[in-house]
């Protein structure tokens, strides 16, 4: 398993409080392989886009793991349009939904 320096984790730490909720791992390459990152956001239920600082993952998820509660990868940004639901605990290559996320939203 490869980290990604450029990641979503990253930016995101940078902009949130000590409170950031990890709720899993994503990577480009199925079965967890090729560059992989920590998934998080500041509060449960935010929508989190692939933009700006994180477009680097649009568009190039291949596998989730969800550690934690429950997330929904959108296609388009601002968690819009077509989406694939994971609950924890639950890893996945996304298959038909693979280079598709645009976007994320994670609950407790």
């Amino acid at each position: 398993m490869k980290l990604s320096l450029f990641s979503v984790a990253l930016p995101l730490v940078m902009m949130q409080s000590v409170a950031a909720i990890d709720w899993g791992r994503m990577c480009d390459g199925k079965s967890g392989t090729g560059d992989c990152t920590v998934f998080r956001s500041d509060v449960s239920g935010k929508c989190v886009s692939f933009s700006g600082k994180n477009s680097f993952w649009n568009d190039k998820i291949d596998y989730a793991d969800v550690t934690r509660g429950t997330c929904f990868f959108y296609e388009h940004f601002d968690c819009v349009g077509i989406n694939i639901g994971l609950r924890a605990p639950r890893a996945i290559n996304l298959l038909d939904f693979s280079n598709r996320a645009s976007s994320f939203r994670c609950d407790l």
